[in-house]
């Protein structure tokens, strides 16, 4: 048998931007409504103390579950990496366990929380 190999295309890391803007401008999807995109990157910062963690925490659980926050519903859901090395896994249980019982849902199957150890 004759197979034939080819080599892969290489992905060029720059575009002409010419030719970038002639073709339509992508649409972009949401996790919450004009607040953040499904593909990029957020960060939350404000002064100390203000609730950043349970802001985080509360959209983590929200898009896992495909709850609503903010007044946004996030669905459907989704898997979730929860981040956290500010506070100890039972700090981050109850938080998270108080978050499904107010939303009145189980914990999704695809949650996964990276922690500090402490």
């Amino acid at each position: 048998m004759n197979k034939t190999t080819t080599a892969a295309t290489p992905v060029q890391p720059w575009s002409d931007m010419c030719e970038v803007l002639t073709q339509p401008v992508p649409t972009r999807s949401y996790l919450l409504d004009h607040l953040i995109p499904e593909d990029g990157v957020v960060m939350v910062g404000a002064a100390s103390k203000l609730g950043k963690r349970l802001l985080v925490d509360a959209i983590a659980v929200a898009a896992a579950t495909g709850t609503e926050v903010l007044g946004h519903r996030v669905a459907p859901a989704r898997p979730v990496l929860l981040i956290s090395r500010e506070d100890s896994m039972p700090m981050i249980h109850r938080r998270v366990a108080a978050m499904l019982a107010i939303r009145g849902v189980d914990l999704p199957p695809r949650m996964l929380c990276l922690w500090r150890p402490g």
